[in-house]
């Protein structure tokens, strides 16, 4: 089951529904949520759905992946 997006307006409220879920994430993923967030001005839904189009993150499983490419953006 994937969590839903449209819930959390912050990484952090993310990340607690993560950590109180049965899914996992890597730290690295929160922080280039954070960092596309403060230099791109964008929302945090925006700013997940950005690494997701591009397939930087991707969900198998209950495991959140993220792809290391996205710290270059």
């Amino acid at each position: 089951m994937i969590l839903d997006i449209s819930k959390y307006k912050t990484v952090t409220e993310f990340h607690d529904a993560i950590r109180d879920s049965e899914h996992t994430a890597p730290p690295a993923m929160y922080a280039c949520l954070v960092k596309l967030m403060n230099t791109k001005g964008l929302s945090f839904q925006e700013a997940y759905n950005f690494l997701w189009e591009r397939k930087l993150i991707f969900i198998s499983g209950n495991f959140y992946f993220y792809d290391l490419k996205a710290d270059k953006l």
